[in-house]
């Protein structure tokens, strides 16, 4: 039987993008979708940019050791943003990653964002009603 014959919505668009099939990873992938890359509501994206936010939230769920990494090669990110990804954000970055979760997880952070560019990387954080912006 086929592993994405009961696929659909957003866990198709995923598993077209990341190539993973097992539902409760599809989830994870989804939820950090939502609440990590957009801060909102999926139905606003394009399928290119889901697909992008797919690629990007699987890298950042095996990151943080959330779902285990995959042993058939993921597809690549687009050309279009090269180094921007949550495995790269981990690997070159993980003193900021790691402080940012540590005060999360201690209750200091009601909620954050960590986003790659270029140059570095800029982490958002929300403490009460307050952004609070780090780079590295």
């Amino acid at each position: 039987m086929n592993d994405t014959a009961a696929l659909s919505g957003y866990s198709l668009i995923i598993h077209e993008a990341t190539g993973r099939t097992d539902p409760a990873h599809l989830a994870e992938i989804e939820e950090c979708m939502r609440h990590d890359i957009f801060h909102s509501t999926l139905d606003w994206q394009t399928r290119d940019q889901l697909h992008a936010a797919a690629r990007e939230a699987d890298q950042i769920m095996v990151a943080l050791d959330v779902i285990p990494p995959q042993a058939a090669a993921q597809p690549s990110p687009p050309k279009t943003a090269p180094n921007i990804g949550g495995a790269w954000i981990f690997a070159t970055h993980r003193a900021l990653v790691e402080r940012v979760m540590a005060l999360t997880e201690a209750g200091h952070i009601d909620s954050y964002s960590i986003h790659a560019f270029e140059g570095g990387v800029v982490a958002g954080v929300r403490i009460g009603d307050a952004w609070l912006f780090l780079a590295d």
